[in-house]
């Protein structure tokens, strides 16, 4: 069998993780990652690692690596328009019981990637493409190959799978799977918005990050960094939205979640930044147990993870209009509810008050496979 060629279109932290588990299997591929940017990217917010990617990423090896460049956050306090602090979420130390926004795992994003990039770049059969993006791409079902034109350095190729690891707005998606019902890119809009940004460390931030919330849906979170530099995203939830979409001098990002539907074709997967390491794990294991059947392997894919991919997705009722009050009642509320969460009796019954949820919205209930035929290691 000839080796497979792989393109992965997005340089971030799902692509370099695919290519480092594929570059484990027995899988004999060649494995070529195109990045839009035209270096390593050095910008982004904070991400977390949690449940089941904590131990996909420790089998890696890099657990040392993140916990190097953890953004030394040591918590979360919420904080309201009297400037004192009414609740505190401290980090657990616990990989298992983490805090609601409060890991042990965060990391600046780009210093995430760049782990991956790092672990990656030196790999026998991996190749970085920067400064590369799909122009087109056409499925040959005949030749069971995806013909793949590309934007600026790359000619011209035929691959045997290409993933699409390009983030919540996918190009690849688009090129694949057209925009969807509506128009709506296959994402399910919650009615948020949120704009993110960097501002310099003064002499009164805290290792602390605070949560601000005020009325009329609005919220001011700020959150210390490794690099002397305190990183701010602000939101807001109104009903009418649509003014914002006019906005053009500012980065905005629409707190939207990964479409319900799966997205896969024969030789074509998409790759959720939500899902990044754990999908990671799961696609290359399907490959590597049957790599001369594509879209078998994809198929296996979607059915294994997609109660994974559901369960990360599900919200809450209410949520997350309950984070934003709009009146000062619902602030006071929200205080009381953040001041019950965090006080020691809850601690004790809220493990209890779990059990009673309903199952839809209990969590952990999916597990990962721990091997996978050709593939010789294993979480």
């Amino acid at each position: 069998m000839a080796p497979l060629k792989i393109l992965i279109s997005g340089g971030g932290i799902a692509g370099p993780c695919l290519a480092w588990w594929l570059n484990k299997t027995n899988v004999d591929a060649h494995i070529t990652i195109i990045e839009r940017a035209p270096e390593p990217r050095t910008s982004g917010q904070a991400v977390d690692i949690r449940g089941t990617a904590v131990d996909v990423m420790k089998t890696m090896g890099l657990e040392q690596a993140i916990r190097d460049k953890n953004t030394t956050k040591v918590g979360f306090e919420f904080v309201y328009s009297d400037g004192v602090s009414k609740a505190k979420m401290a980090v657990t130390g616990d990989d298992k019981n983490q805090s609601f926004r409060a890991s042990m795992y965060e990391i600046i994003r780009a210093d995430l990637a760049n782990i991956f990039y790092g672990a990656t770049k030196d790999m026998k059969g991996i190749e970085y493409v920067f400064d590369e993006t799909i122009k087109d791409l056409v499925q040959d079902a005949q030749a069971d190959k995806v013909q793949v034109t590309f934007t600026n350095h790359l000619p011209q190729a035929c691959y045997d799978l290409v993933v699409g690891a390009d983030g919540q707005i996918s190009r690849t998606r688009r090129l694949a799977f057209g925009h969807g019902t509506q128009n709506g890119d296959y994402l399910h809009r919650l009615g948020e918005y949120m704009a993110f940004f960097t501002v310099p460390r003064i002499e009164s931030d805290s290792q602390w990050a605070q949560w601000y919330p005020a009325t009329r849906g609005r919220i001011l979170c700020t959150s210390p960094s490794p690099y002397n530099d305190t990183r701010v995203f602000m939101g807001v939830v109104d009903w009418d939205l649509k003014r914002f979409s006019e906005i053009q001098d500012l980065v905005k990002k629409r707190d939207e979640e990964g479409a319900k539907r799966w997205l896969a074709k024969d030789r074509l997967i998409l790759h959720g930044t939500a899902l990044a390491i754990v999908g990671s794990y799961e696609l290359a294991g399907e490959i590597a147990s049957s790599p001369s059947d594509i879209p078998a392997a994809l198929q296996r894919y979607v059915t294994t993870l997609r109660p994974f991919s559901g369960q990360c997705q599900r919200l809450m009722p209410g949520m997350p209009q309950a984070l934003f009050p709009q009146s000062a009642w619902g602030l006071k509320l929200g205080a009381m509810l953040v001041t019950t969460l965090t006080s020691p009796l809850w601690q004790l019954i809220g493990p209890w008050v779990k059990m009673l949820l309903p199952k839809d919205f209990q969590r952990d209930k999916w597990q990962l496979p721990k091997q996978y035929s050709g593939m010789p290691i294993s979480v």
